[in-house]
């Protein structure tokens, strides 16, 4: 993180801006544990980046904090409750006491940077323990009765976070929160559906019990077909019934971007963009990506990488650059 981008975003007091670099050093270095670069920094103002690196920061070390399954639920839970107590500190302007570990350093960055993100937008700092106690479920959580057990799931630890990025991208009105919920829902099924053999090979299911009882499916029948890579037309369809709800959430919130200022659009355009590569897909065949040894095309990760590469340059041509 530069300086001119914190002074751009108005960060002066030095103490928040060394909360600010060291969330970023840390999500730099979550990126490549995750394999995933930082370039889509680039697809926002250099007044946003701080902000949007920060709240990219808190989630994915959060995320982490929970999803180290090598740790047992004890050790997790024990390491949210420690950033919950940062947090918390933060949010009092209590002083901190010199860190006694790595963790503890790195809990009290993502707090105070955190923290101060929240009050400058005005966002409401009483929705972080929920989120918090929504990952703190999915430590014991394997699976999901209903299709509003899931929902209330993607509302809390999915949709929450959205929502304070749709904030900050420049639009508080009713119609782009409604907009950000379809979206976010049907990108977040999008990846249920495309990493299911990968999390339940993890332990986890997302998908409703009650839709696979209705295809006349059990959730052992699902993972021994899964396993065996028996496609039975019940399963096909399920998952066909899925992706055509998603496609229904999809389209309805297609005109999100044409809300935000243009210089928010950048970002969220690329969601829709990559997330419908992996949507045409699953229309196509919902089952072929399921298949043992199943790898992603080249041609499908080369059309990711440039349509992602196509939107930093556009972003940084102030969205002039050539179409798409």
């Amino acid at each position: 993180m530069k300086d001119t981008e914190l002074d751009a975003a108005g960060i002066s007091d030095q103490a928040d801006r060394d909360a600010y670099r060291k969330a970023s050093d840390l999500l730099r270095a979550q990126a490549r544990t995750r394999g995933s670069g930082t370039a889509i920094r680039f697809m926002f103002p250099p007044s946003n980046r701080p902000y949007f690196e920060v709240l990219f920061a808190f989630i994915t070390y959060v995320d982490d904090i929970v999803d180290v399954r090598e740790h047992s639920v004890e050790i997790r839970d024990r390491r949210l409750a420690e950033w919950e107590s940062a947090f918390s500190a933060a949010v009092k302007d209590e002083p901190l006491t010199e860190a006694s570990s790595v963790d503890e350093e790195a809990d009290n960055a993502i707090a105070r940077a955190f923290v101060h993100l929240m009050r400058t937008w005005d966002l409401p700092l009483d929705e972080v323990p929920r989120w918090v106690q929504g990952q703190r479920n999915t430590l014991t959580a394997t699976e999901y009765r209903t299709r509003a057990d899931l929902q209330e799931f993607i509302d809390t630890v999915t949709l929450m976070p959205a929502m304070w990025a749709n904030r900050l991208l420049g639009n508080e009105s009713e119609e782009a929160a409604a907009l950000c919920r379809h979206a976010t829902t049907s990108f977040q099924m999008i990846d249920f559906l495309w990493d299911l053999r990968e999390d339940l090979e993890l332990g986890c299911l997302y998908l409703p019990l009650d839709s696979l009882a209705a295809a006349g499916l059990t959730r052992a029948e699902l993972e021994a077909r899964l396993r065996g890579g028996r496609f039975h037309p019940a399963l096909r369809e399920l998952l066909a019934t899925e992706v055509r709800r998603i496609r229904k959430s999809f389209d309805l919130a297609r005109s999100w971007p044409d809300l935000l200022p243009v210089a928010s659009r950048t970002f969220i355009e690329w969601e829709f963009a990559l997330n419908e590569l992996r949507l045409v897909a699953l229309e196509q065949d919902p089952v072929a990506h399921l298949a043992p040894g199943y790898r992603t095309p080249a041609s499908f990760k080369a059309r990711a990488l440039g349509r992602t590469y196509h939107d930093i340059a556009r972003a940084a041509l102030g969205r002039k650059g050539y179409q798409w």
